[in-house]
């Protein structure tokens, strides 16, 4: 038991890290975690087991909180709410599908659980700036350029793109 706890500590410490700095193989911790998405790492190590090695690990955290991801930015473009209290059911029954499972039946849960999903992206279409809104439109557009610039041979970064701590820091309008 002493050992699982530890082994399992040892993954939320990684987490907590992927969720203040990006990792590579790990971003959409960090995506999530720009966002407030603070229900991810329950639902990571939901997936995880203390066998599980580094690459295993690895591979459980990138494809759980990439459908995060998905699932954060798909409610965004649609107007809909993600904080804590408006998505915990949904949360802790994922948690339950995914509890301990191998990586093939994570990828496969997580695709079924977002194609049933009733907010997709199509509401981008029609997705603008509103009052309430600016830090989504800014993180998304971030996302988007950075990766362009990524594409592209460029040297801006995500978090280039959200620092407004920054002398000129970009805003909506220059992404």
């Amino acid at each position: 038991m002493e050992v699982e706890f530890l082994k399992l500590s040892e993954r939320y410490l990684q987490l907590l890290h992927a969720s203040g700095e990006l990792q590579p193989g790990l971003e959409a911790v960090f995506y999530n975690a720009k966002n407030g998405f603070t229900l991810q790492i329950p639902v990571i190590l939901a997936a995880v087991t203390p066998e599980d090695d580094d690459a295993t690990f690895d591979k459980k955290a990138a494809l759980v909180a990439g459908a995060l991801d998905i699932y954060v930015v798909r409610r965004m473009v649609n107007y809909r709410n993600f904080g804590y209290s408006t998505v915990v059911y949904t949360m802790f029954n994922l948690i339950k599908q995914l509890r301990n499972q191998p990586v093939d039946k994570i990828r496969y849960a997580l695709a079924r659980w977002l194609e049933n999903e009733w907010e997709h992206l199509d509401g981008i279409k029609t997705y603008n700036l509103t009052q309430r809104n600016g830090s989504h439109i800014r993180y998304i557009l971030a996302r988007m350029t950075a990766w362009l610039d990524n594409e592209l041979g460029k040297s801006g970064t995500f978090t280039d793109y959200l620092d407004k701590s920054k002398k000129y820091p970009f805003e909506i309008e220059h992404i």
